[in-house]
Formats: C-alpha cells, sequence, structure tokens
C-alpha cells in the first residue's frame, strides 16, 4: 500500500516517559531538547515496568517551559502518546499539543465519541469513527501524522483514512501542555510516552 513520503529521519524532538516516579518534573529522554516540564497536580502512577501520569480532568496539567521547541510547522510531523481514559465527562479533552484553534498548532483530542487528531488552522481532522469508543478504561496507543500535509490517525496501529487535501501546521502562540491543550477541557485518565518528532516516524498506510 501507499506508505509516508521518503523524507530524512529526524531523531524525536521530545519524549516524555514519566518514570520519575515522583517530584514535580517531567524530563525529557531526547538529549538537546525542551529540557524539565512542570507537573501542576498529576500524580505517578505504576504503568507496566515504569510509571505514568494521572489528571482529574480539572485542573491538572503538565506545561513545558521550552515550548518553542516543540513549535513544529509545515507538513510534516509525527506524534504520539499511550492513554488511559478516567471519566470521559463528554465533549473534547486534550492530550496534548499547541492547539490554537484558527490560527496554528496541532494536538491529540480524545472526543465524545473517541478520538481526533486536528491542525488548529483548519480546525480539523482525522477523527476515530463513531462505533469505537476509547473510553473502555484500557490503555490506548495514539499516533497521529502530518505526511506531506495530509494527517493521519493511527489507534492501536489501526488507520483511520485522512483528511486528503494540503494542510500546512502554522506557528502557535499556545504553550505546548499535556492533559489539556488550550480552553479545551482537561483530560481525565492517565498518560504516558508522550513523544513529538518533527517528521513521519514509523507506521506505514496498508
Amino acid at each position: 500500500g501507499e506508505g509516508p513520503a521518503d523524507i530524512p529521519p529526524k531523531a524525536p524532538l521530545a519524549c516524555f516517559k514519566f518514570d520519575e516516579g515522583s517530584g514535580d518534573a517531567a524530563q525529557n529522554a531526547v538529549a538537546g531538547g525542551p529540557h524539565a516540564a512542570e507537573i501542576h497536580g498529576a500524580k505517578f502512577v505504576e504503568a507496566g515496568d515504569g510509571f505514568a501520569l494521572s489528571f482529574d480532568g480539572e485542573v491538572d496539567y503538565v506545561h513545558v517551559k521550552e515550548s518553542d521547541a516543540l513549535n513544529v510547522t509545515g507538513t510534516h510531523l509525527s506524534v504520539e502518546c499511550w492513554f488511559r481514559v478516567g471519566d470521559p465527562g463528554g465533549g473534547d479533552r486534550g492530550l496534548f499539543g499547541n492547539y490554537d484553534a484558527g490560527r496554528g498548532g496541532y494536538a491529540l483530542f480524545c472526543t465524545a465519541d473517541g478520538l481526533a487528531f486536528r491542525n488548529g488552522v483548519t480546525q480539523s481532522g482525522p477523527a476515530r469513527p463513531l462505533d469505537l469508543s476509547v473510553s473502555d478504561g484500557k490503555w490506548h496507543h495514539v499516533v497521529g501524522i502530518m505526511d506531506g500535509g495530509v494527517m493521519i490517525l493511527y489507534l492501536d496501529g489501526e488507520y483511520v483514512p485522512g483528511i486528503g487535501i494540503e494542510q500546512v501546521i502554522k506557528p502557535s502562540d499556545v504553550p505546548f501542555e499535556i492533559g489539556r491543550v488550550g480552553s479545551v477541557k482537561p483530560f481525565n485518565g492517565e498518560i504516558d510516552d508522550v513523544a513529538v518528532c518533527e517528521a513521519v516516524t514509523k507506521l506505514k498506510r496498508d
């Protein structure tokens, strides 16, 4: 099948694994990227062989002070994380990103029906079908890709068709945060292994 554009691989800009287990800072596992992110309220919980962060859906979030490093622009981007929904709560809830509605940025959202990867310029992007909700109390892996201007979404390795128009990510004045995105409701549940790469990474469309 058709695969992502053949572009040179680039190291991730950031990967927050949340394996500190305690404290109020999350370290970036990628050398030379944004440094420690500030944890506001979110709690460390055991997940697999390490830890994840638990968010209350009200005031908890993680703030990356050096957000400019993650202010990716252009037509190639890959973002991903593991997440487990606690209380869906209705409506959109931000997983992470710097989405600025109508202006710029990007983000992954949990929605009332599932999942969405959005570009702030067009306020649109691929979304998970309505009958396949992620609010089942289980861990899920999501990848959002901007491949040459086409937005692509994978959930647990399953491809969700992209928006087949040329798009571009424009700069955002909104800080990059985890557990909330701009004015969208904060996320209720657990998030782990947040990564941002200024290129398409490893997945192909079948």
